[in-house]
């Protein structure tokens, strides 16, 4: 088990610990009445599986607070049973909101974590794709934004590698980012419409908000004064 893995087992131990020390949760608290439907809302901060078996009540869709997690297996639950689902806070996309797709070359379990969170935000498109190689990466993003999407992410070993494959096409400005702090400038300076990063060097919270800063970004632009 990796040290991402671990935490969000810990992550999810305390959470239900503190679930049971809580006091209950009123229907008038975690219900929504809606015109024809019900919804059921879930503040936890790791909502898991057996979470929603315990609270769902027979609701057709479920209301997420905005920094809790959603676990894969959770995911799969809500799926199989044709449970909608979405983020409170969310707000509806618009022409000025870009739109992302991410590709992975590397898999753990803390990444289909954060992505899977990811695309509960509607922040990227459905065409989040597993890839095998670096440069097989690269053509994915060269194709998924000539294709119209703003923007896309490759979580990467080799980050430099699909940044730099990638940069070979003209209308590419890739970039390798560290942290959540680089997303910001490298869009300013840059207008990066591919963000390449190695999930592996970041904690679980860490990509989190990495990831969550990317798809924040404005819709990518060449700044002015920068040429090819």
């Amino acid at each position: 088990m990796t040290h991402d893995e671990q935490l969000i087992e810990h992550v999810v131990r305390e959470v239900m610990q503190s679930m049971q020390a809580r006091p209950a949760v009123t229907g008038a608290q975690c219900t929504l009445a809606q015109a024809g439907s019900q919804s059921t809302y879930f503040d936890e901060p790791v909502v898991t599986q057996d979470v929603l078996e315990r609270r769902l009540n027979g609701a057709a869709k479920i209301d997420i607070a905005p920094q809790s997690i959603l676990t894969p297996a959770a995911v799969d639950f809500l799926r199989s049973r044709r449970i909608d689902w979405t983020r409170r806070g969310q707000t509806v996309a618009t022409s000025n909101t870009a739109k992302w797709a991410i590709a992975t070359v590397q898999q753990t379990d803390s990444i289909e974590t954060a992505v899977n969170d990811l695309k509960s935000s509607g922040s990227i498109q459905t065409t989040e794709a597993v890839v095998g190689c670096d440069a097989a990466a690269a053509d994915w993003a060269f194709d998924v934004v000539s294709r119209g999407s703003s923007g896309a992410i490759v979580l990467s070993d080799a980050p430099e590698v699909v940044a730099c494959l990638a940069n070979r096409q003209p209308q590419m400005r890739a970039a390798v980012v560290g942290s959540r702090f680089d997303v910001a400038t490298i869009s300013q300076r840059l207008g990066a419409n591919l963000f390449c990063l190695d999930a592996r060097r970041c904690s679980f919270f860490e990509l989190r908000n990495i990831l969550r800063a990317m798809v924040a970004s404005p819709p990518p632009a060449v700044p002015d004064g920068l040429t090819r």
